[in-house]
């Protein structure tokens, strides 16, 4: 496992890349630069609203298309172009929409993150559980 001086590992990328819930975001998260943000992707249901359990092959079929994340650090000039408006259309702890392959993965502290640009957010999801992706 290749690791950075910062303790990001840079390797495994082909693997699911999300983290379990229950493992709790670590202290001193990497600071995004300029318009990017951090986005902790969520992992996906893996049962029905019934409490059926989804085959794998329904769980890797929502995973291709698209992700949802959880935006854990914001950049300082994120949204902040004045072409855009004055307010954010997001902040830290809103789940978004995000494509499965932009961005720069990257794991610290054990979490898996993605850092992307402000303007690749699709959409903000009120109820990341009720989204069939």
């Amino acid at each position: 496992m290749a690791k950075t001086r910062f303790d990001i590992n840079v390797d495994n990328l082909d693997d699911i890349w999300v983290t379990d819930d229950y493992i709790a975001d670590p202290d001193n998260l990497p600071q995004p630069c300029g318009w990017r943000i951090l986005i902790r992707p969520v992992p996906p249901r893996t049962k029905t609203e019934s409490g059926l359990h989804l085959p794998d092959s329904v769980i890797h079929r929502e995973e291709i298309t698209t992700t949802i994340g959880r935006i854990v650090a914001v950049g300082p000039l994120a949204w902040q172009r004045e072409d855009w408006g004055h307010e954010p259309w997001a902040k830290v702890g809103d789940y978004v929409l995000h494509a499965k392959f932009g961005g720069k993965r990257i794991e610290y502290g054990g979490v898996k993150f993605v850092i992307f640009n402000d303007d690749e957010v699709i959409a903000v999801v009120t109820k990341p559980d009720k989204v069939s992706r």
